[in-house]
């Protein structure tokens, strides 16, 4: 046997060792109760992202289909922000925004397909579809969106946005101006996203924290802003964050799904050291009624056909919730 053979065979025994423990320390959790069984999901959780090298994570979820640039999720979820803040006097700068948006995402399926590359594919072609078609300007409602916002009067509000991110979303709030107008904190469980958040944005607010045990009083932020979170995790953990992050929110809780559908129940699939649900429609509305008194769920492909014509948005399993207290 080789040296290539045996460094093969090491890392598989390693792998099934690995798979192994999990599964022994799932079940032992569950015999001990919810704590161990929650604290057990925790320690995965990290144990998952903690491989990762600081500038890959500075650089996920920010490019592609993904981009908040683009990405109708998190302008949709910016625009909520500042309704909350002007009033609906930005009705047509959103409109715009919005349209520039689906522009760019039926440019980028284009150009993937120019590429040969399948079109609406999260890969490599995606990242160069994207740099190809905003290398005219691409940040041009940031620019315009902070011309509005520069001294703007109004309500100023309080948002927390758990799972953080390396300041993924928060770097465009920043961007256009908006984060002006919020007393913002973020956490995330991964250190490393953390440094990196505090490294870009030192007078920011940024810590360590954990979506199944908030640390905060009730009703402590007007808003509650998630994105792509409770996918990740066990049914019994998805139930406990929305807890929290209804407990915690004052007004409402805003809600960015990649994988949701209209079907009766969750289909939970676990991966080595999380989860990669497929989350179902009624069942996660019914869970945040438990704590709130209305849900409006959007699904992104359906917004997208009708309001906009957008035929194909690339994940047709994409909705968000803006759940009011």
């Amino acid at each position: 046997m080789d040296r290539g053979d045996m460094s093969r065979n090491v890392r598989a025994i390693r792998h099934r060792a690995a798979r192994w423990a999990v599964r022994a320390g799932r079940a032992a959790s569950r015999r001990l109760g919810p704590r161990a069984e929650f604290g057990l999901e925790r320690a995965l959780l990290k144990r998952s992202w903690r491989h990762l090298e600081p500038a890959r994570l500075q650089k996920y979820l920010v490019a592609g289909y993904q981009s908040p640039l683009i990405n109708l999720q998190s302008i949709l979820a910016r625009h909520h922000l500042v309704n909350q803040i002007a009033g609906d006097r930005f009705k047509d700068l959103e409109r715009s925004e919005l349209e520039f948006a689906v522009a760019r995402n039926r440019q980028m399926r284009a150009e993937q397909k120019r590429l040969g590359a399948k079109a609406g594919q999260r890969d490599k072609s995606a990242k160069e579809a994207f740099a190809t078609v905003m290398a005219d300007g691409g940040t041009i409602f940031m620019d315009r969106w902070r011309a509005e916002l520069t001294g703007l009067t109004g309500n100023r509000i309080s948002v927390l946005e758990p799972a953080c991110g390396s300041a993924n979303d928060y770097r465009y709030m920043a961007q256009c101006g908006l984060i002006d107008h919020l007393d913002y904190r973020g956490f995330d469980l991964t250190a490393a996203n953390v440094s990196n958040a505090v490294d870009a944005f030192p007078g920011a607010d940024f810590r360590l924290g954990d979506a199944l045990d908030i640390d905060a009083a009730d009703a402590s932020f007007d808003w509650v802003v998630v994105h792509d979170l409770f996918e990740h995790l066990s049914p019994a953990a998805c139930e406990r964050a929305i807890s929290e992050v209804c407990r915690v929110s004052r007004s409402g809780v805003l809600v960015s799904f990649f994988h949701m559908a209209d079907i009766p129940d969750h289909i939970v699939t676990p991966l080595r050291s999380y989860y990669r649900n497929r989350l179902s429609l009624d069942r996660t509305r019914e869970a945040f009624l438990t704590h709130c008194r209305s849900v409006d769920a959007i699904h992104i492909s359906r917004f997208a056909a009708d309001e906009f014509g957008l035929k194909r948005y690339y994940n047709s399993l994409a909705y968000t919730f803006i759940v009011q207290k």
